[in-house]
């Protein structure tokens, strides 16, 4: 059985802070799962939400992604609050991890910025993204001990 540290929150307190899970809300969308930013209101706090794709994830994989974000601990790497795995309001099933939102946009943004982000990453600051980005990876693959299921 999972022990996750955190309390889980319900389907119903994720859809109010996302209005719904309105478009104005979706920040990210990746073949697993769309990500949200979105506001507890009850905290006040802003988390970012990724909703799993769960016809294409089986429950053995959310609780396995689940474990390994327990025991994560890298600078690095977001910050995980707590999970939903629930029945959304069309009775299907409805999984998400909620994460620490990170205020500065995407990687990939910052990386490929649009016309609605200017600016570019000199390179200085590209080599220490990807210092960093190495540290992480070397961490998860070498040092973060990985649950079996």
């Amino acid at each position: 059985m999972l022990a996750f540290p955190y309390p889980k929150m319900s389907y119903a307190t994720l859809h109010e802070a996302t209005g719904g899970f309105s478009s104005k809300c979706l920040i990210g969308d990746g073949s697993f799962g769309l990500v949200y930013k979105g506001t507890l209101h009850d905290k006040g706090e802003t988390v970012a939400m990724k909703v799993l794709k769960t016809q294409e994830r089986t429950s053995k994989n959310f609780l396995a992604e689940c474990e390994a974000m327990r025991h994560i601990r890298h600078w690095n790497l977001v910050k995980d609050i707590t999970i939903c795995s629930s029945i959304d309001r069309a009775g299907n099933e409805f999984k998400a991890l909620v994460f620490q939102y990170m205020p500065n946009g995407s990687l990939e943004n910052w990386l490929h910025p649009s016309s609605q982000q200017p600016g570019m990453l000199n390179w200085k600051q590209r080599i220490g993204i990807l210092t960093d980005v190495a540290s992480a990876i070397h961490y998860m693959r070498h040092l973060c001990h990985t649950p079996s299921l």
